[in-house]
């Protein structure tokens, strides 16, 4: 479907109007697919499938490379997107596609939630040898009560069922019970929050480790 909806668009000219929609079933298509992805990699990761794959990653330019895909979405909602990262380059031991997967996710879960003209925030923290990254949005923040189930995964796999039998499409969590999996396997933890100037705060930590 996504690769039909591609080729629409690049090989024909088309109303707007028919392009508008055929751009809504390509995204909806490439939803999908990452849904699928996502669900197969906590499935992975929940039966003890997945073995972390260890190596040095420069974090700065991972943290860069991910800001660098919503900058359109910046525009379109006038998004502050704020960075905060050391003057050096910082250089961790993890395995890379999952700290990308784990990334991308809280940071699309920060963009999700973040209303139009606010803002988001990247920090990334060392101390101690253990590196802390930090994605902080404006908007309402996460529910007290909602806190503790947050990457509670039965209750969001529960939840996701129920969509699915309503004919809806729902990804509501997937992300992030899969961001904590992936984070636990490599003996991190991810915390969430309520930062202090509103809006809610995710915290991943890594111990030090040697490849």
């Amino acid at each position: 479907i996504y690769g039909s909806g591609e080729q629409l668009l690049s090989s024909y000219t088309l109303s707007p109007d028919v392009a508008r929609h055929v751009r809504i079933v390509k995204n909806n298509a490439a939803r999908m697919q990452r849904l699928i992805g996502e669900l197969m990699d906590f499935r992975r990761v929940d039966t003890g499938h997945y073995e972390p794959r260890y190596a040095e990653v420069n974090v700065s330019e991972l943290l860069s490379s991910i800001a660098d895909n919503f900058n359109e979405v910046n525009g379109q909602r006038r998004i502050d997107l704020r960075m905060s990262l050391p003057e050096a380059d910082v250089v961790i031991v993890s395995d890379r596609d999952a700290l990308e997967k784990i990334l991308y996710n809280l940071v699309s879960n920060a963009y999700k939630y973040t209303p139009a003209g606010g803002w988001i925030e990247m920090t990334l923290l060392r101390e101690r040898g253990r590196t802390t990254f930090r994605i902080a949005n404006s908007g309402k923040g996460i529910k007290p009560e909602d806190i503790a189930n947050v990457f509670n995964r039965f209750e969001i796999l529960d939840n996701f069922e129920r969509s699915a039998h309503e004919g809806r499409i729902m990804r509501n969590g997937i992300g992030l019970a899969l961001a904590q999996s992936l984070v636990s396997a490599q003996r991190g933890t991810l915390r969430a929050s309520n930062a202090p100037e509103g809006g809610a705060r995710f915290d991943m930590t890594f111990p030090k480790m040697n490849v």
